[in-house]
């Protein structure tokens, strides 16, 4: 493996002669609650409203491939630059936190190879090939060891707020993962240089999600107005999340950055949190571009960014600058907590059941002061998971809304791990969707009287000519098309379903841009319905609105017709 350093830049940091005394009054002291008394005190002297320039370890995965020209992997498949999408990124932050937060590479490391999974397994060139190009299966498990990247790299040593990784599809990155492995919070962000910059920017939109759940709210996210994060967040009349703009439907117009339908929102009154004006205004995907880089940019500029503390709904004392909880992790800690210990799960299970609480139980070795447990429809979770589908401070934990989730259905087999804020996480387990449903208490009644009566004389009874089953007709579930960028990678699933279960189906498209295409489709079939599921993939290469005819069929020639609309910007 070769490796290639480019020159780190140059970054004296005040704030490391603290860190470091910090670190030796933990060893002076009795270490047991030091780390608390430690970011209870900086609580008061480090958070103010100047802003702060965040260093970034920039480790790139680019493994060149002989076999083609000894081409870097991003230049033979036709990926993005990684070195231009991190300028951008960079270029973004002073705008979108109002001047808060900016970035600065302090050292750059390309690596020609790709990182080794937890079990050993490191791809080759060719061994890569095949699984990106469809023509092996990829590893699993895919995510990678994020302690032994660490170790690897020696990250602790470069004294810095922040790592970001850049490589590509099945490289085993979390989009953000907070570890503790240097005796503080930081945030490892794992890129793909597949995708562009809008995915690149939703992966801290995702980040910023986490730091509101924890700091500005309690650690339970959910879709109501009991405290400040929960109420910014929330879809209906206020800002939204990452993947449901303000006014979305849950289940049907998830990732729908283009939607054109007006919606109500008071979004543009936490531009001046607290005091508002919260004025209802009737919006529509014009207010950020219709794009997903424009969505998220549009969101984070809306986190509130005022001077001072204030008191919210919940009566919980807040800044009312909610970036300084996205810098001060640590120092804006709400309670004295256990400094995070490393240590080690087992004896993994859940309950899932269709109706009623999701409960994930586990035994860990180690000491956290938060969990979170993520959920996938893949068995290594490399695609379609739902991050911090639920989470609290142990085991057990409780989702209380598990279908807030539309794949979380009848029969259906789901995995999911555990991850701590110290960095560790579970292996994938396996649980199934338990489709029974409580059976109500039947109501005592009297013992019945019994009389007698002659036994009727028998009647001649004709059986009745069989009528054959009803031929259902297949559904298309697929209600919209995201935009997609023009010479951009575009992946789009289009579903539709059948309830006559041993059915096949087929989908047919026509009217597509050029440089898109069918690509691949799976089935499955649970209890209640059979399902199809196909991806519209490609590069487009031209601008304009396309509509998409939709044909779905089964093979007793029953058909669905529709018609979808599809932005190429």
């Amino acid at each position: 493996m070769r490796f290639k350093k480019e020159g780190g830049f140059v970054l004296f940091h005040l704030a490391f002669v603290f860190i470091a005394f910090g670190f030796l009054l933990l060893i002076l002291i009795n270490v047991d609650g030091v780390k608390s008394i430690f970011l209870r005190a900086s609580q008061y002297t480090s958070v103010n409203d100047d802003p702060v320039q965040r260093s970034v370890f920039l480790l790139v995965f680019n493994p060149v491939i002989e076999s083609r020209g000894s081409l870097k992997l991003n230049a033979i498949k036709g990926w993005n630059d990684p070195d231009a999408l991190t300028n951008q990124l960079i270029s973004t932050f002073p705008t979108v936190s109002h001047g808060m937060v900016s970035y600065l590479v302090k050292e750059r490391l390309e690596v020609d190879g790709i990182p080794p999974k937890p079990d050993g397994f490191e791809y080759t060139d060719e061994s890569y090939l095949d699984c990106v190009e469809r023509r092996a299966p990829c590893h699993n498990p895919d995510i990678i060891d994020y302690q032994k990247l660490f170790n690897d790299y020696a990250i602790c040593s470069k004294n810095v707020d922040e790592v970001w990784m850049w490589g590509g599809p099945y490289f085993g990155f979390w989009e953000y993962s907070p570890v503790a492995y240097c005796g503080k919070t930081q945030f490892v962000m794992g890129f793909n240089y597949e995708r562009g910059f809008g995915e690149a920017i939703h992966d801290f939109g995702h980040r910023m999600e986490y730091v509101g759940i924890n700091r500005v709210g309690n650690g339970n996210w959910a879709q109501d107005e009991t405290n400040e994060w929960n109420k910014f967040s929330k879809i209906a009349g206020h800002c939204g999340n990452i993947h449901y703009p303000p006014g979305s439907t849950v289940g049907v117009d998830e990732y729908n950055y283009g939607n054109f339908n007006y919606v109500n929102t008071d979004c543009d009154g936490y531009l001046n949190f607290p005091g508002g004006p919260f004025e209802v205004k009737a919006i529509n995907c014009n207010s950020w571009g219709c794009s997903q880089e424009g969505y998220i940019s549009w969101w984070l500029t809306h986190i509130p960014s005022s001077t001072g503390t204030s008191v919210g709904v919940d009566g919980k004392t807040i800044y009312n600058n909610w970036w300084k909880y996205y810098i001060y992790y640590d120092e804006t800690r709400p309670s004295p907590s256990p400094t995070p210990v490393a240590g080690n799960y087992s004896n993994m299970r859940a309950t899932m059941p269709i109706s009623g609480n999701a409960v994930f139980n586990f035994d860990y070795t180690g000491i956290s002061n938060h969990f979170s447990v993520d959920v996938s429809t893949f068995p290594d979770m490399s695609w379609d998971t739902y991050l911090t589908f639920a989470q609290g401070s142990g085991s057990p934990m409780i989702e209380t809304n598990p279908i807030k989730w539309d794949k979380y259905s009848c029969s259906r087999t789901l995995y999911w791990r555990v991850r701590s804020d110290n960095g560790d996480q579970s292996g994938i387990t396996a649980t199934t969707v338990d489709c029974s449903t409580p059976s109500p208490t039947p109501t005592p009644t009297s013992t019945p009287t019994y009389t007698f009566a002659p036994t009727p004389t028998p009647t001649l009874s004709i059986t009745p000519t069989p009528i054959p089953p009803v031929n259902n007709s297949p559904v298309i579930s697929t209600k919209f098309l995201r935009p997609a960028r023009l010479g951009k990678r575009y992946e789009r699933e289009i579903k539709g379903y059948d309830l006559d279960l041993a059915d096949k189906l087929e989908f047919g498209l026509s009217g597509l841009p050029k440089g898109l295409s069918l690509g691949k489709c799976e089935t499955e079939v649970d209890s209640n319905k059979n399902q199809l599921e196909c991806e519209i993939v490609g590069r487009p290469v031209s601008r304009g609105i396309y509509l998409v005819q939709v044909v779905l069929t089964d093979d007793k020639f029953a058909i669905t017709t529709g018609t979808l609309v599809l932005l190429v910007i």
